[in-house]
């Protein structure tokens, strides 16, 4: 597996999702078959000291990089006429 791609994005990021991040796919791999949105982050703290710069994070990577990349993704497989994606 040394030979794999390696393909980083901070999901917390919207901007490096889309276009970029697909596009990279693309590029190294050939496209998008199949998504497993399977980011995710956890902050166990007591709700009182939760702030609202984590509550941001935690959005940010458990549902809207999940609609991100899900977006980003779609037209693709459309036009394929096949796809899968796992939330």
């Amino acid at each position: 597996m040394a030979d794999t791609p390696r393909i980083t994005a901070d999901l917390g990021k919207g901007d490096e999702i889309a276009p970029g991040l697909i596009a990279e796919v693309v590029s190294q791999l050939g496209g998008v078959d199949i998504l497993v949105n399977n980011a995710g982050i956890i902050r166990p703290q007591p709700i009182v000291e939760i702030t609202a710069e984590d509550w941001d994070d935690l959005i940010a990577v458990n549902l809207t990089s999940v609609f991100l990349m899900t977006q980003a993704v779609v037209p693709a497989m459309r036009e394929a006429r096949w796809g899968r994606i796992i939330n």
